[in-house]
């Protein structure tokens, strides 16, 4: 679940032509807000930060390959 939502996120930021790195940074907004409430978002944000990057460059070559596939099909 949390994966589609990142994915639907980052498909959306594309979308809209935003193509530098987005989650780790919204990850820090939240983080500054909320981490006085959610101690755990502060001491996990290294782990954190990590796994979204890396999520993210994953899709992020997914998109490009399935978009480059589609161009070539049409």
């Amino acid at each position: 679940m949390l994966r589609r939502l990142i994915r639907r996120a980052l498909y959306m930021a594309q979308t809209l032509g935003i193509q530098e790195p987005l989650l780790v940074d919204l990850a820090a907004e939240v983080r500054k807000h909320m981490g006085g409430i959610y101690p755990e978002l502060i001491d996990q944000a290294a782990l954190t930060d990590t796994i979204l990057s890396q999520e993210e460059d994953r899709f992020r070559r997914t998109l490009d390959i399935g978009h480059g596939l589609l161009e070539r099909l049409i």
